[in-house]
């Protein structure tokens, strides 16, 4: 309790000071309600989870007074486009046909500030053309994804891991692959290589296909079934021996450095001590025993080579999306279809990893608790 009272105070004094214009209508509910969460009791260790994540997404957007301000970054955002003739660069890119060039062109920064390792742009088109069947079928809007600018911090990140060359490899060489099964993502447009800097990807706007869902709220079976569908049939395409299509050398490999497979175990070794010291992460009074928990944390820290070599090499390596979770799905609309994104850490492994992604972080415990959920249909 005291602690709750203590981060309601600072987050009510944070937010006390910010102009009256300067918090976007959205997220001015997002953390009415959080204020709301923390009042109630008992709070929740899932409640905690709404709270952080609200409180980063308004630190990014630069509306605690910590970070970069809308202001600046707009002006990121704009620096991200500096140098690129977007009309030429688009006509290019969707390979327009003769006669046909782009009139207008409107862009607007989607997920801003809350990107990981890139940041995204829906750019609206107009074209010009002999005739209206000249322009028919044409997009009026198209994604543009490229490397994110909004942390500095994260570009570390993006080298160690070399994760836009891996989604360039993927839309490039393994999607075509995946043509027939039920794994639905973006139609790619171009995939730019460019010295120094990443990867620009100019790809469909799925943003009429469905919807998004915040993962810590939770998906439902019957929002899941549809994901679970499509990770079944791109494991099964590259299963081995089975498979219709042997891996390409591109895709990284579970047990390679740059793999997060290979990262998490890792990590885990590395910070136990203070694992250790923090009694399990007690503090957040889960409801599970501590010695329980730290009895798992002890057989994982012992065996980490051994959990590592079980899933990056004994266990059937397929094809996996390694970050298979709600904030990368688009969930169908009752006229539309589900679809998945962000394919920056496609790797190998076992497909199980998929499943247990798609599970564990994207359901809640009630609806994942019940008997063979997910898993049959995934069999």
């Amino acid at each position: 309790p005291s602690t709750r009272a203590r981060t309601r105070r600072r987050m009510e004094g944070d937010a006390a000071p910010l102009p009256a214009g300067g918090r976007p209508e959205a997220f001015r509910l997002l953390w009415k309600s959080s204020l709301e969460k923390l009042k109630e009791k008992p709070f929740k260790f899932e409640d905690a989870g709404h709270v952080v994540y609200r409180a980063l997404a308004w630190r990014r957007l630069g509306l605690l007074g910590k970070s970069k301000g809308a202001q600046q970054l707009k002006a990121v955002e704009e620096d991200a486009l500096e140098g690129i003739d977007l009309k030429a660069w688009l006509a290019e890119g969707l390979s327009l046909p003769g006669g046909v060039t782009i009139a207008r062109v409107s862009k607007k920064a989607i997920g801003e500030g809350l990107g990981f390792l890139s940041m995204c742009f829906k750019i609206g088109l107009t074209y010009e053309g002999p005739s209206e069947l000249a322009i028919k079928g044409l997009p009026s809007s198209v994604i543009l994804k490229m490397p994110s600018r909004y942390e500095e911090s994260f570009d570390l990140i993006a080298e160690e891991t070399d994760c836009y060359r891996r989604e360039h490899d993927f839309y490039i060489q393994v999607a075509p692959a995946l043509a027939g099964t039920a794994m639905r993502v973006p139609k790619l447009y171009s995939s730019e290589v460019v010295p120094n800097s990443g990867v620009r990807l100019l790809m469909e706007d799925l943003g009429g296909c469905g919807y998004s869902v915040n993962q810590l709220d939770g998906l439902s079976a019957a929002e899941v079934a549809p994901f679970v569908q499509m990770a079944a049939e791109m494991h099964a395409a590259f299963w081995p021996l089975t498979g219709r299509s042997g891996i390409p050398e591109c895709v990284v490999r579970a047990a390679d450095e740059r793999s997060f497979i290979a990262r998490w175990p890792k990590c885990f070794v590395a910070r136990y001590d203070e694992f250790l010291r923090s009694e399990g992460l007690a503090k957040f009074d889960i409801g599970i025993e501590k010695s329980v928990v730290l009895d798992i944390a002890a057989k994982i820290h012992g065996n980490a080579d051994k959990i590592l070599d079980r899933v990056s090499r004994i266990a059937p390596q397929t094809v996996i999306h390694s970050d298979y979770r709600a904030d990368n799905f688009i969930v169908g609309s009752p006229d539309g279809e589900s679809c998945v994104l962000d394919w920056q850490l496609l790797s190998t492994g076992p497909g199980v990893y998929d499943l247990g992604d798609c599970v564990v972080k994207s359901m809640t415990v009630e609806v994942r608790g019940r008997p063979g959920v997910c898993k049959d249909q995934w069999h």
